[in-house]
């Protein structure tokens, strides 16, 4: 695994419209959000991946790991010491309350959680620039990835936000925002009398963003929104524990190790103001996607929450969204626009990607290595229900055709690294299947073909040209398949019906982004792309 490939990427949130569901539902577990943001395995037939093979590893490693900051079952939280109001300033002018803070120094690691729950919960105002660091190093590879993220809070309704790829702003009146993988839409709603993690998570897609960075969720607006927080943090932890104390810069902080399955996380916690100062995230996961060959030295990821503050200055400007000239006020964000994403279609009628495989003896494949031929590619995972479904079916076609030698095939697998070759042919062997396997092991493949999800199937004409691509499961794979093979074999051509069907998905994207601008529900496609229910904060109970 190539560090430097994750440049410019890994830290950004695809749009939920792209996500490995399965396994988000695996990392999910015990978690409502994010189970409420998975999707159930059939939703068209088929695993959505990232456009990245490699930042999928990472996004799914880490996504149970941030995500305990934004809900879960956990064992609710006692206070330690009494609450108590600061001072009154001595200026006659008016301030807003500050936080509560405990009237004496807390001595757990629960206590010092607990009074920084009741900070946030209790502040009148609260402001940050912070910054997200992801960093690796394998020998002479560094890479060294920053993010920066800002919040400026005032209670009861006035927000603005802008982390990873979104940007919103609720003024009192409206609450407007804006996605930058859906250029030309800006959501805007009426502000609620009180702002709520549930007001953010109304919309489908931006929940699904929100909360889908390589460090999951924010976790200022759980802290700050949310009466129960604290539940939602130590959901599924053993005890928190308190360790040895360090400084970031002028400021003394406790340190708060959270030890949860997916690895430990530690707190930096003001000691005079109780703002979170600092999370490390845990790396394990992470660490090991990178395979026991190429396993890192170094590896981090950390959140910097720069100039927090309960009392920031007033700015005119902080409410104040500007809506682009060129954009559409939706009710709702609706996904993409075809045309602005890497589909397959427009793969069509043009020459193979030089892609450059590898077979189970280690020897390359490539495009070259095909010419003349008819080939078909079918990309599968072995996480991926679906693609279990749909080998057995390729293995029936394969078998009319494995005699000619005017025709290949080539079951492409997208297994990390790490899977060995072994594990593959065993689930070949308990489904019966001998077509030739392949694998994907540096994503090259993935990326070129443009893949939106597995299992994923391409057919190349004699001369080169892609003719067909079908993305999930196809059950009349048996009867269609042949067909076009024998058409490409007599040399004809068949890319027009995909074409067509691509443009009928332009269509219903403009028919869908008219819906969305009118505040009418979505219907046809972009109803089935959006069926997730919103997100919900159900109770906790302790596990």
């Amino acid at each position: 695994m190539d560090p430097s490939s994750l440049a410019k990427r890994s830290l950004h949130p695809m749009s939920g419209r792209q996500r490995c569901f399965e396994k988000a539902e695996s990392a999910a577990a015990g978690n409502p959000i994010q189970a409420a943001l998975a999707k159930p395995q059939n939703r068209q037939e088929m695993q959505r991946i990232r456009k990245d093979w490699l930042r999928d590893w990472l996004w799914v490693g880490l996504m149970g790991i941030g995500m305990a900051l934004w809900g879960g079952c956990g064992g609710g939280s006692t206070a330690e010491g009494t609450a108590e109001s600061p001072s009154n300033p001595s200026s006659a002018e008016a301030v807003p309350p500050g936080p509560q803070l405990p009237a004496k120094p807390p001595t757990t690691a629960r206590g010092v959680l607990e009074a920084m729950a009741t900070a946030y919960r209790t502040a009148s105002r609260y402001a940050d620039a912070g910054q997200l660091r992801f960093y690796v190093r394998r020998g002479q590879e560094v890479l060294d990835e920053k993010v920066d993220f800002a919040v400026t809070f005032h209670r009861p309704n006035r927000l603005r936000m802008e982390a990873y790829q979104i940007k919103l702003v609720c003024d009192g009146k409206q609450l407007r925002a804006a996605i930058e993988d859906l250029p030309g839409q800006v959501l805007q709603v009426p502000a609620p009398p009180e702002l709520t993690l549930k007001t953010l998570l109304s919309d489908t897609i931006l929940a699904e963003v929100l909360s889908g960075g390589i460090a999951g969720g924010p976790p200022q607006p759980l802290l700050l929104l949310e009466k129960d927080a604290l539940s939602q943090i130590l959901a599924q932890a053993k005890e928190p524990e308190l360790i040895e104390p360090g400084q970031i810069g002028e400021h003394q902080c406790y340190r708060v190790r959270i030890q949860q399955p997916q690895g430990g996380q530690i707190f930096w916690i003001d000691k005079k103001e109780y703002l979170l100062r600092r999370i490390e995230y845990p790396t394990e996961m992470l660490a090991a996607q990178f395979g026991v060959a190429s396993k890192p030295e170094e590896i981090a990821l950390v959140a910097e929450f720069h100039s927090a503050t309960f009392n920031p200055p007033d700015d005119p400007k902080a409410f104040v969204f500007e809506v682009p000239a060129e954009a559409k006020v939706v009710k709702y964000f609706i996904p993409p626009d075809p045309r602005t994403l890497p589909d397959p279609a427009r793969l069509l009628n043009q020459r193979i990607p030089d892609f450059k495989f590898t077979d189970l003896s280690g020897n390359p494949v490539t495009a070259k290595d095909l010419a003349g031929k008819v080939v078909y590619l079918d990309f599968w995972g072995p996480q991926c229900a679906p693609c279990r479904q749909m080998l057995p079916l390729v293995e029936k076609v394969y078998q009319k055709y494995k005699e000619n030698p005017n025709v290949a095939f080539l079951a492409v697998s997208v297994a990390p690294p790490s899977m060995e070759n072994k594990e593959l042919q065993q689930i070949f062997a308990e489904l019966k299947v001998t077509l030739p396997m392949v694998r994907d092991l540096e994503g090259h493949g993935s990326q070129m073909f443009m893949l939106q999800g597995i299992p994923a199937s391409f057919l190349v004409g004699k001369d080169g040209r892609v003719q067909d691509y079908q993305l999930g499961l196809q059950q009349d794979l048996e009867t269609q398949l042949p067909e076009k093979i024998e058409k490409l074999l007599a040399g004809q051509d068949i890319y027009q019906q995909a074409q067509a069907q691509f443009q009928e998905k332009v269509r219903q994207y403009e028919a869908a982004l008219q819906r969305a601008i009118e505040g009418k529900p979505p219907e046809g496609l972009f109803q089935q792309e959006m069926e997730i229910p919103p997100a919900k904060l159900e109770p906790k109970t302790p596990p």
